[in-house]
């Protein structure tokens, strides 16, 4: 099975963006940090200046039913990637989203794993 980190690189390698929207969760009831959409992108750091227990990932706040905090992410990704279509959610991927021009190639990818 395939995670979001893999399916991103698998974009990559097909020559398609490399985005992805995850939800962060809390860890446990000790966390601190706050939940929240996070922008990823395998390799790099998709806000070099953000706080290390965001593993430097572009983070807005918010609980995972707050639309209006993942329309954010998804209008920051879009505008800092300059993509050009909608945001997906691919089955088995826990809600995560992927930009439309990605999908044929997870998609293909996961076929692929498969077998």
């Amino acid at each position: 099975m395939m995670n979001t980190y893999e399916a991103a690189k698998a974009a990559r390698e097909a020559g398609k963006p490399d985005i992805a929207i995850c939800f962060r969760g809390r860890n446990g009831h000790r966390d601190v940090t706050p939940s929240g959409w996070q922008v990823i992108r395998p390799g790099f750091k998709t806000d070099p200046d953000g706080a290390w227990y965001f593993q430097h990932n572009k983070t807005f706040s918010g609980g995972r039913a707050d639309d209006a905090v993942l329309q954010q992410a998804k209008d920051w990704a879009t505008s800092k990637y300059k993509l050009t279509g909608e945001w997906v959610k691919i089955p088995g991927f826990r809600g995560d989203w992927f930009p439309a021009e990605s999908v044929s190639a997870i998609k293909a990818t996961q076929k692929e794993a498969g077998k």
